[in-house]
């Protein structure tokens, strides 16, 4: 049983070539790369099995609506978001962000953890420096240098059949967000892969592009969960990356 990769159909080009409709990111452009490293470092998780719990703050939702939080966060508290404030009081700053939303945000222990590597990277790294030294180098100089510095806010490698799988998938939404919206370019921007979450797949699925053996498409739909780094899962995100790749070259986007 494997994860299958279907012919692309004429009409997902031909949505995928229509002019998108305003996109909600734009409210964060030329915000700081603080804000950004933040926001896509906690990128992930949003969903939550009682739709009615779901996470969210006005009616926004997943990433939107934790970067709505951040940035008045950031504006209200912004002694808050001080290197040694957030290694030494990352619940106290998961808490300021977290005040007005609703729903569950799950995965609380991992998300302080996260503010607390932040932190302590931010109090031996200056972070718009950072920025300005690879600034118009090319991305995989970043990435190194990100994922060296937050092993766990951005580690995300898998292994199958004895070979790594570097997914990274917070990693390449930072660097398409400091590329896109904070106006720091890089260098060959256009190689990096999509982003392998679990919302991708269900767009790749109702368009009949991603074919999933039977077993496995029996578990989504009846909201078992897959255990990160089982193969099940690693299979639906590598195959994921190899759709996108044969929608790009299809569509020439």
């Amino acid at each position: 049983d494997a994860v299958r990769i279907a012919e692309i159909p004429d009409s997902l080009v031909r949505d995928l070539k229509q002019t998108p409709r305003k996109a909600p990111l734009v409210s964060f452009e030329a915000a700081p790369p603080l804000f950004f490293l933040l926001v896509d470092g906690l990128n992930f998780c949003f969903w939550h099995p009682d739709r009615y719990e779901t996470f969210g703050y006005g009616n926004h939702g997943g990433s939107v609506a934790l970067g709505h939080l951040i940035k008045d966060a950031m504006r209200r508290t912004p002694d808050f978001f001080t290197p040694l404030f957030m290694k030494q009081f990352a619940p106290a700053l998961y808490a300021v962000i977290r005040k007005k939303s609703h729903g569950e945000l799950q995965l609380a222990d991992e998300r302080i953890r996260i503010i607390k590597e932040i932190g302590g990277f931010l109090e031996k790294h200056d972070l718009d420096a950072a920025i300005r030294k690879y600034r118009g180098r090319d991305v995989n100089e970043i990435a190194s240098f990100l994922s060296a510095k937050l092993p766990y806010t951005f580690g995300d490698v898998s292994a199958a059949n004895g070979v790594k799988l570097p997914f990274y998938k917070k990693l390449r939404l930072l660097i398409s967000d400091l590329h896109e919206l904070a106006g720091v370019p890089f260098k060959n921007v256009d190689k990096l892969l999509v982003y392998a979450d679990y919302k991708l797949p269900q767009v790749l699925l109702q368009y009949e592009v991603l074919k999933l053996p039977d077993r496995m498409l029996s578990a989504i739909k009846t909201g078992e969960k897959i255990p990160h780094d089982y193969p099940e899962e690693i299979a639906l995100r590598a195959g994921t990356i190899a759709a996108a790749e044969r929608i790009k070259r299809a569509t020439g986007l």
